[in-house]
Order: structure tokens, then C-alpha cells, then sequence
């Protein structure tokens, strides 16, 4: 830059968008040639820096293009020039923490550097967009998407879709209520406007909605433990809509897929926050675990979480005869109390077994035919509750329609617990005497404490109920499918391991959700015996049949269902 000797005055100079401002300069001429411009460029907002001139500081003619501002830099000129929001907004997309931070002080700036570093920025900036638009215009299916066919798309037009004008961009196959052991398969449907959870009704042949959901209505986005689930949170009423995948590849899809679609809205301004870190269901899970177990809550951690199917080996192959639904038994403490009580006031010890939805009486564990019975179900039962006014502790009771309660003291607080909860969990699945059972469970599988769950859990609640648990210690194997199945056997040392009638069959989403689980089991069982869990290809002809098709009838039925 060729300077001339300075006298310094202060004047007001009319600057383009800035009004009239005081500023001291000197009496100046300032030639403005390429070499200037790297010194142009790096200078930065302080006092002390360099200000840069307008054109009619400069004597430019009139409309001239500003040199400051090129248009291979358009995007650099808008971080500097369109204001704070917009920097914010700006930098967010490119990935910048500081758009300032772009430009460098005047003495440290290389030219070369600078051309090369704007350069460089703009092409990744267009070469991320192009291939954000090569990806979503692509015909490859991610994890878990449907494929859009004409005839599946007009059903959706028709069917689902409230606005005629509305594009479909992504369909993603999930399910609600695994968690509750009630899974019903759903679409995923994306546009450019909206969000919706469908479903096929097979009896009415027609797609029922189950939610819609326009872009500007999301607050916020959830997802579940190992990602699992998505809970999409709405601003007003505060609604949530739960969707569970099972599959974090799925679910990562599906975020994804749907960012892209609020940023195609024209009605959005912001992009809704996204939350991973499920604190508040890692949280309610741990409190329930130490009330099941008995330890603090403060020493507890999910170790690891999954959406599956569970089955009895034995029912799978047609061995077992355990019908559906939570069975317990043990000796407790009885005495009926009401109006039609007669002499059965008094405290008496009775051996009580629940099974398949009654609670029967006996007098010790070796009698073959019960005294009494309650049908928990089918009006004979209207109520449970704890009892804090009997002279006995651990006390609960069944308050029956016949204006009688029984009364039941357990041995523990612990004890007490789970038959209050297998109870309750009777009444509200609604198990019947001549309930047979089905061969597999939708549940939740939690890792924790160096114990296996197999649960329901109702996200709305918080609410847990335990279906099965078991050591880790007492597993000796895990048996795999030999073609790679996303399923998996758990051999126990002996039945008495767990409450089931053998060997647990989990199925899983992916075989990726398969790897992660053997490998979180495996990393406790090394760590308690310090020698490798055993580890084995399925090789029972019977069991393996079994299982192969159950693991394809779900996948296939959900592919088919796409395509009615």
C-alpha cells in the first residue's frame, strides 16, 4: 500500500448502511491494488484495525462492483455483512464455532494462504450441499426405508397425505408399543411439511393415521437408551409420539432424513433440538432396578438396552406347557376381612400360587388340589393395594367383588413387591384362564448389575414390570445362528437359574443389535471370571428351524405389508 505523509483531521464520512460517523484519517491517497487486497481481507472489527472504505471514499464510478466482495465469496461477504442471527445461523451450517475467526490481523495474513483457504471453504461448502442433494435425489435405500412404488405412493396421496400439494421424501418401517409387549408395525411417512405415523389396517384395508405432525408444531426430539427410540416432543399441546426401531441405524435414518426435510420447509426457521443422552429413562430404569434387586440406585448403570423378541427354548420347540402370562408362588400370611369374612379373620400361613391370571390357595407346596381361588380377572377381582393399617408388615390385599378382601402378608419388603407387581400386571394385560401363550414377547432387554431383564416398559410412566431376570454368572453359552440370524440362545447352568421353563431365545433387529449385546455380555463375564464366555453355532436341527423362520416371518411380513 503506497502512503503518502498523513495530516491527520477529523471529518464525517457518509459510509453505505452505517449512517453518518466521526472518525479521525489522514489526508490519504490509497491506491487499491491486488496487493492490498490480502491486507483488505484480514483486517478485523477492532478499533485499531484498518477500516474499510466505501466506493465514494474511493472515488469509484457509480455501480461499479465493490472489489471487497466478490462473488466466489458470497458466503464469506453474508458472515460479515448480514448481522449477528445470521452469522449465527451462517457459521452453524458451515460448521464455523466463529465466522470472525475466518480473517486473520493484517501482519499475520499470507496471501497466498488466504486465497487457498477461501477457496478450499467454498468448495466444501459446495460440495457438501451437492452431495447432500445426490444423496437424498439417490434411488439407494438406507436401513430401514420402503421403497416408494407408484402404487404405494398414490395410496399414500390418498390416504394419508393432508395436502395434495405436500411431496412425499422418505418412508421408514418402525413399531409402537414394543416396549409394553403390544408391537404394532407403523410407517414413518416424511414430506416436505409434515410428519406421520401411519399404520396398515388390514381389516378395513386402508391406511389409519396415527399422527401429524407439521415441521413448525417439533420442539424437540428424544432419543432412547442405544438408540432404540424416538420421541418426537410438540410445542403446543405438549403431545409425544414414541417409535421404536430396535436398530440404531434405522434411527439415526430416520433423524437424519427428517432434518433434511425441516430444512426444505420453507416455514421453518430453526432446526428443533436433538437429545441422546436419555437421562431421564436411564434414570427411571436405575430406580427400578434397585428396588428389584435391593441395591442403591446412585451405584447403577444400564449397561445395555434393546428392543427384541423373547421366547422360552422349550415352548419353541413345543415342550412347554407354562401359559402366558407372570406366574409366582410362595407361602405367605392370609385373612379375609369384610362383612363376609365368617371365622377366616384370623392370620393362618397358606402356600399361594398365581398362574395364568388366578391366584390359588394351598396348604403347603406338595398339595396337589387347592383350597380356594381368586379369578383376578372377570369381575372376581376389582382391586390391589398395600395395606398400612394391619398389625401384620408387607401386607397387601385383593379387594374381591364380593364386599370381602384378602389380605396377604409377605416375609419381606422385597417379597411383598413382586407379588404386588405380577399381580397388577395381570389385571393390566388383561390375562385369561384359557389364555394360551404366544412363542415370542416384544420387551425390553436391560444389562445391568451384572443381571439380564426382560421387561415392558411404558414410556409415557415410567413404569417397569419385570418378565424374567437372570445372573450373568449362571449363563454358559451363548449359541448363535451359523448363516449370521440376528438371534441368539442363552444356555443356562440349570432351569432354577431363572423363573422361565429354559433357555432364553432373543431376537433382535440387525445383526449389528445382536453384536453389540454379546459383546457388552461377553465384556462382563470376562471381567467376573476373567476367562472367555463360551460361544457356539446353534447345531439342535429342530430349534434351529424354529428359530430361522421366526426370525424371517417378522422381517418378511414387514416388507410384504409395504407393498399391499
Amino acid at each position: 500500500m503506497r502512503v503518502e505523509e498523513p495530516t491527520v483531521s477529523t471529518e464525517k464520512v457518509q459510509l453505505r448502511d452505517r449512517g453518518t460517523i466521526d472518525r479521525k484519517c489522514s489526508n490519504k491517497r490509497v491506491s487499491f491494488d491486488p496487493d492490498n487486497m490480502v491486507s483488505i481481507l484480514g483486517a478485523s472489527n477492532s478499533e485499531e484495525d484498518i477500516w474499510r472504505p466505501c466506493l465514494a471514499e474511493r472515488g469509484a464510478p457509480e455501480g461499479q462492483e465493490d472489489p471487497m466482495v466478490s462473488s466466489t465469496s458470497s458466503l464469506i461477504g453474508r458472515l460479515l455483512c448480514d448481522g449477528p442471527k445470521a452469522n449465527r445461523d451462517a457459521a452453524q451450517v458451515c460448521g464455523i464455532k466463529s465466522p470472525w475467526k475466518l480473517f486473520p490481523r493484517p501482519d499475520s495474513v499470507d496471501r497466498s494462504v488466504v486465497e487457498t483457504s477461501s477457496k478450499s471453504f467454498q468448495d466444501e461448502i459446495e460440495s457438501e450441499m451437492n452431495s447432500a442433494h445426490r444423496t437424498a435425489n439417490s434411488n439407494k435405500l438406507f436401513e430401514g426405508e420402503v421403497p416408494l412404488e407408484n402404487n404405494f405412493h398414490l395410496l399414500l396421496m390418498l390416504e394419508v397425505i393432508h395436502d395434495q400439494n405436500e411431496k412425499v421424501y422418505k418412508v421408514f418401517l418402525g413399531s409402537i408399543g414394543n416396549t409394553t409387549g403390544k408391537a404394532l408395525d407403523v410407517y414413518v411417512v416424511l414430506t416436505d411439511r409434515r410428519f406421520y405415523i401411519t399404520h396398515w389396517n388390514s381389516d378395513e384395508r386402508h391406511h389409519d393415521v396415527d399422527a401429524s405432525v407439521p415441521f413448525p408444531d417439533i420442539e424437540f426430539l428424544e432419543l432412547g437408551i442405544n438408540y432404540q427410540t424416538v420421541n418426537l416432543v410438540c410445542v403446543h399441546p405438549r403431545r409425544r409420539y414414541w417409535v421404536c426401531t430396535g436398530n440404531e441405524e434405522v434411527t439415526r435414518n430416520i433423524v437424519s432424513c427428517l432434518e433434511v426435510a425441516i430444512r426444505r420447509c420453507p416455514q421453518m426457521a430453526t432446526i428443533p433440538n436433538i437429545f441422546t443422552d436419555a437421562a431421564a429413562q436411564s434414570f427411571a430404569l436405575c430406580k427400578w432396578i434397585a428396588r428389584e434387586i435391593g441395591l442403591d440406585v446412585k451405584t447403577l448403570t444400564v449397561d445395555y438396552y434393546a428392543l427384541v423378541r423373547w421366547e422360552d427354548s422349550l415352548a419353541a420347540v413345543g415342550h412347554s406347557s407354562k401359559p402366558f402370562g407372570p406366574s409366582k408362588e410362595g407361602f405367605l400370611m392370609y385373612r379375609y376381612t369384610g362383612r363376609r369374612a365368617f371365622g377366616l379373620k384370623y392370620w393362618s400361613p397358606g402356600y399361594f400360587r398365581l398362574k395364568a391370571g388366578v391366584c390359588y390357595h394351598y396348604t403347603d407346596a406338595l398339595d396337589r388340589t387347592f383350597k380356594s381361588y381368586v379369578q383376578l380377572l372377570g369381575g372376581g377381582c376389582i382391586g390391589c393395594r398395600r395395606v398400612q393399617t394391619a398389625d401384620r408388615p408387607h401386607a397387601f390385599e385383593l379387594i374381591l367383588s364380593d364386599k370381602r378382601s384378602l389380605q396377604l402378608a409377605a416375609s419381606s419388603e422385597k417379597d411383598a413387591s413382586d407379588w404386588l407387581q405380577a399381580i397388577l400386571q395381570v389385571v393390566s394385560q388383561g390375562h385369561r384362564e384359557d389364555v394360551e401363550a404366544p412363542n415370542c414377547v416384544s420387551a425390553c432387554l436391560i444389562q445391568a448389575a451384572n443381571r439380564l431383564f426382560i421387561c415392558h416398559e411404558y414410556l409415557e410412566t415410567n413404569q417397569v414390570y419385570c418378565l424374567e431376570k437372570a445372573n450373568i454368572q449362571d449363563i454358559c453359552s451363548v449359541v448363535i445362528d451359523p448363516d449370521g440370524g440376528p438371534y441368539c440362545v442363552l444356555e443356562f447352568e440349570s432351569v432354577e437359574a431363572t423363573e422361565s421353563c429354559g433357555d432364553w431365545v432373543l431376537y433382535f433387529e440387525s445383526a449389528a443389535e445382536l453384536y453389540k449385546f454379546t459383546s457388552s455380555l461377553r465384556s462382563v463375564w470376562q471381567e467376573m471370571f476373567q476367562v472367555p464366555l463360551s460361544c457356539s453355532e446353534l447345531s439342535d436341527p429342530v430349534l434351529l428351524r424354529h428359530c430361522s423362520l421366526q426370525a424371517s416371518k417378522e422381517r418378511t411380513a414387514k416388507i410384504g405389508r409395504a407393498h399391499v
